[in-house]
């Protein structure tokens, strides 16, 4: 069973604790419960099924000079807003898709891998030395690899001179992200119909404008009373 001990996000939170899958930073302050373990998600269950009868997934990064392949379950698949990945992309939300440690293995160009830290040392962010493309990027000591859906190909011919060689860069419906994660980071609100937890899924879900969502049949003043929260009439 899981720790009931206070944590801020995954990829954002105050500290490591003894369960393997909870890591963070100190970049947030808010204090919360453990997140569920990052085993499949509900939402993400049936594409992990759908893409054990896909190919391994193999990337690359923007030179070509780095080249992986990915296998195994997928272990999460969402858009994360955490300050960790915004601020390490220059971009946000990261699509992220996670395999186990052991599941990524690098085809050509290991060598060139540069791993460096981010926030407080407790995050490993892995790029290619020569073009500086991100590779993947996960919570040291933690089992799973996040990589970036940007950087899979799947075919596609030739391509166009200067554009890599790879024109196929729509994700197999499998790979299409199952929510979005630390939406209390986001920079505005976003409108599309996925799921948007507070931090990680199974804890705090929020609509489209930060605001607690509300389960069907329940009142808002009931709903508020069950989370220990005020109703403002």
């Amino acid at each position: 069973p899981l720790s009931a001990a206070p944590h801020t996000s995954l990829f954002s939170s105050s500290r490591l604790s003894n369960d393997p899958f909870t890591a963070a930073n100190r970049l947030c302050t808010r204090t919360r419960r453990h997140p569920p373990s990052l085993s499949p998600q509900p939402a993400t269950m049936s594409a992990a099924a759908a893409a054990a009868e896909e190919p391994s997934l193999k990337g690359q990064c923007h030179c070509g000079k780095v080249k992986f392949v990915a296998s195994g379950p997928i272990r999460f698949n969402n858009l994360c807003h955490c300050r960790n990945c915004s601020r390490a992309r220059s971009s946000t939300p990261v699509h992220i898709v996670g395999v186990t440690t052991t599941g990524m293995s690098f085809t050509e160009g290991e060598e060139l891998v540069k791993v460096t830290s981010g926030h407080a040392g407790i995050m490993e962010f892995a790029s290619c030395s020569v073009c500086h493309c991100g590779v993947y990027q996960t919570p040291k000591g933690m089992d799973f690899r996040a990589l970036f859906p940007s950087t899979f190909t799947f075919g596609g011919g030739e391509g166009r001179e200067g554009l890599g060689g790879d024109t196929g860069c729509k994700l197999p419906a499998h790979l299409l992200p199952a929510a979005h994660v630390n939406y209390e980071n986001r920079t505005f609100d976003w409108a599309d119909d996925l799921p948007k937890w507070e931090v990680w899924p199974g804890g705090k879900e929020l609509n489209n404008n930060g605001t607690p969502k509300v389960p069907k049949g329940t009142s808002a003043f009931a709903h508020a009373i069950e989370k220990g929260g005020t109703f403002q009439l």
